[in-house]
C-alpha cells in the first residue's frame, strides 16, 4: 500500500482529534472549543488510554488528584462528561457500568495516524520511507497533550509516543543516509545529538556518519564528549558496542557493520547477568537507574522483533497484560519496541521458580502443592475474565517471591506471533509436556487449556516427575491426544484419591469434559480437601475461588499432617 494511501487510509472523520501537542478538537469548521480545564482533562485522559474503560475511580483521580473533590465526586464528574459528549458528540464516549469508553476505532487521532505511519514505513525501502516518516513527525506540535503532559495519568503515554518518536528520528537519518552520508544528513544527525546528548543511538550515528565523510577526529571527539557527559550526569560507562566502535575508529581499521553491534538504548535499563532463556528470548537481571531497582528485562529475540507480526501486535497484548492486576501475577513494570529488539519489564522474583525447587528440593507438600493451585488459578481467573490466556503455564512460569508465594510469569506475549511456525515447532520439548491436546493437534489456545495445564503443572508438584514422561516431543503428543492425566496415587500415595480425581479431571483430552472454568477447578480442589478432613466423599457444585468455605481453610492445615515435610 503507497504511504499516500496509509495517510489517508481511516482518517476521513470529521472530526480530528490531535494530543501531539497541545490538546485540540478540529471539526469540519475548524477548532472546537472544549470549554473548562476539567472537560479537558476528561477528553484527554480518555485518549491516553482508547478502546479501554476510564473507571468512575480512575476518573476522580484524574479531575480531584489531591483527593480534594467536591462532597459528589461522581455527580460531578458526570456532568463534565455530559459537557464533553455536547461538544464532541454522543457517540464518541460511551457510558459503561464501570465508567467511560472512547469509541477509538472509528476516530481520527493524530497519534493513532503517526503510529501507522511509522510502522509503516518500516516497511518500505529508502527514500519512499523518508517521504512517510516527514509525514509521521510533522504531526507532532509539541509535547504530548502540551499543558497535560505532566499529570501522573499522562507521564506514561506521553513517554511512549514520545519514545515512539525519537526511533522515528533515528530511522530517519537511517532513510536519508541508504545512499551514503552527506552534510544534510551529518547536520541533522549533530542536531539529534546537541538535542538528546545522553541517547546513544544518536550519537553512534553521528559517529558513523562523522567517519563516513572523513571527519575521523570529530567522530572520535563526538564520543568522548558522551562518555564524559554520561559518566558526569549518570555515573555509567558507554555501551561496549559504543566503545567498540570508537576503538576501531581510532586504530584506522576498516569498519566491519557485521561484526560492529549498533548501540541500541534499554531506556536506562542496564542489564545484567542472563536468569533465563526461552523460545522467544532470554531474561536477564537488570538495574533501574534513579530508584536503583532490580527487575528482570526479558529481550525478544531480534528476528521476531522484526517481524512484521510481531510489530502489529506488540504492544497491544503488552498493554493486555500491564493491565491484569491479581496478587499473583508478576507485574509488567515497562515494555517497548525498537528496530531490531523488543523487551518487557518484570518485577524480579527472587524465590526461583517451581521448576528449580522440584530440581533442588523434590515433590512438593500436598498443602503447599494447593497454595499453588490456588494462587495460580486465582491469577489465571483474572486473566480470563479479562480475555486474556496464558498459553504456556507451566512450573518454569511460577515463581516465588521470598516470602514463598507463587506468581504468575510470561504470559505468551511472542507465542502468540508465531501463527506461521509449524504447530510441532511452536511448543519446545518442555512446553509440550504442559499444552492441552486441543493446543497441540489444532492451535486452540483458551481458558480451558490453561486449566489442563495447570492440572498438569500441580500433578507433578506432586509426583516430581512429568506427567507425560516420553522419550520426545513426539511422543508425548501422540500420548496426550489419546490419555488423560493418569492417577496421582500411582507415584504419590499419600495424596487422597479425591485430590487426584479433581486433577484428573481438569487434566481430561477434551475440554467439554473438564471443569467449565478454572475458578470451579480451584473450587473442586478446595472442596475436596474439606471432604479428606471431614472424611466424606467431596460433594457436587461450585463456589468462588474468592468464597473459599472455613472447612477448605482448615482442611489446607490439616492435609500438612498428610504431606511430606
Amino acid at each position: 500500500m503507497a504511504h499516500e494511501a496509509i495517510a489517508e487510509q481511516e482518517y476521513a472523520a470529521p472530526m480530528e482529534f490531535r494530543v501531539l501537542g497541545p490538546l485540540e478538537v478540529v471539526g469540519e469548521l475548524g477548532p472546537v472549543t472544549l470549554g473548562g480545564p476539567q472537560q479537558r482533562r476528561v477528553l484527554a485522559a480518555l485518549l491516553s488510554d482508547p478502546g479501554y474503560v476510564l473507571t468512575h475511580e480512575r476518573l476522580g483521580e484524574v479531575l480531584w488528584p489531591d483527593g480534594d473533590g467536591p462532597a459528589n465526586p461522581r455527580r460531578s464528574a458526570i456532568t463534565y462528561v455530559s459537557r464533553l459528549r455536547s461538544v464532541v458528540g454522543e457517540g464518541v464516549v460511551r457510558t459503561t457500568d464501570a465508567g467511560y469508553v472512547l469509541e477509538a476505532a472509528s476516530l481520527n487521532i493524530d497519534a493513532t495516524r503517526f503510529v501507522a505511519l511509522v510502522d509503516h514505513a518500516a516497511a518500505i525501502p529508502g527514500e519512499r520511507a523518508l517521504d512517510v516518516l516527514d509525514q509521521a513527525l510533522a504531526l507532532w506540535r509539541g509535547p504530548v497533550f502540551g499543558d497535560l503532559s505532566g499529570e501522573w495519568w499522562a507521564r506514561p503515554y506521553a513517554k511512549k509516543l514520545d519514545e515512539l518518536r525519537l526511533s522515528a528520528l533515528a530511522s530517519r537519518i537511517d532513510a536519508m543516509t541508504v545512499d551514503g552520508w552527506n552534510g544534510r544528513a551529518i547536520a541533522e544527525v549533530s542536531s539529534l545529538v546537541d538535542a538528546h546528548p545522553l541517547r546513544e543511538q544518536f550519537v553512534e550515528k553521528a559517529m558513523r556518519g562523522l567517519h563516513a565523510t572523513g571527519q575521523t577526529a570529530d567522530a572520535l571527539r563526538a564520543f568522548h564528549r558522551y562518555r564524559t557527559e554520561l559518566a558526569e550526569q549518570t555515573g555509567l560507562d558507554p555501551s561496549a558496542a559504543l566503545s567498540g566502535l570508537e576503538s576501531s575508529m581510532a586504530t584506522g581499521v576498516a569498519l566491519d557493520p557485521s561484526s560492529v553491534d549498533v548501540a541500541r538504548p534499554l531506556r536506562g535499563y542496564v542489564l545484567r547477568e542472563q536468569i533465563g532463556e526461552g523460545s522467544f528470548g532470554a531474561v536477564y537481571r537488570a538495574t533501574q537507574p534513579g530508584v536503583e531497582r532490580d527487575v528482570a528485562v526479558k529481550v525478544i529475540r531480534p528476528e521476531l522483533a522484526d517481524d512484521r507480526s510481531f510489530i502489529r501486535r506488540f504492544e497491544a497484548e503488552a498493554q493486555l497484560v500491564a493491565r491484569l492486576e491479581h496478587p499473583h501475577i508478576v507485574p509488567l513494570y515497562d515494555f517497548w519496541r525498537q528496530p531490531g529488539g523488543a523487551f518487557l519489564v518484570f518485577r524480579l522474583m527472587r524465590g526461583g521458580s517451581a521448576a528449580d525447587l522440584l530440581t533442588g528440593m523434590g515433590p512438593f507438600a500436598i498443602d503447599r502443592a494447593g497454595a499453588v493451585l490456588e494462587q495460580i488459578g486465582g491469577a489465571l481467573a483474572t486473566a480470563h475474565a479479562a480475555g486474556i490466556v496464558h498459553r504456556d503455564v507451566k512450573p518454569a512460569n511460577i515463581l516465588f517471591d521470598d516470602a514463598g508465594l507463587a506468581y504468575l510469569a510470561d504470559f505468551g506475549i511472542a507465542a502468540a506471533f508465531a501463527d506461521d511456525v509449524p504447530q510441532l515447532q511452536r511448543w519446545s520439548a518442555g512446553s509440550a509436556l504442559y499444552a492441552s491436546p486441543e493446543q497441540l493437534r489444532d492451535g486452540v489456545e483458551d481458558a480451558r487449556a490453561d486449566q489442563y495445564a495447570l492440572s498438569v503443572t500441580v500433578w507433578e508438584l506432586l509426583a516430581g516427575r512429568a506427567a507425560f514422561d516420553r522419550p520426545d516431543a513426539s511422543a508425548v503428543i501422540r500420548t496426550k491426544l489419546r490419555q488423560p492425566l493418569g492417577p496421582i496415587d500411582a507415584f504419590r500415595q499419600d495424596v487422597p484419591s479425591a485430590l487426584g480425581a479433581v486433577l484428573e479431571r481438569a487434566g481430561a483430552v477434551h475440554p467439554q469434559d473438564r471443569y467449565p472454568s478454572v475458578t470451579e477447578f480451584v473450587s473442586a480442589w478446595q472442596r475436596a480437601a474439606a471432604a479428606v478432613v471431614a472424611g466424606i466423599t467431596a460433594p457436587s457444585g461450585s463456589v468462588g475461588v474468592a468464597a473459599r468455605s472455613g472447612a477448605a481453610t482448615t482442611a489446607g492445615t490439616a492435609l500438612r499432617s498428610l504431606s511430606n515435610p
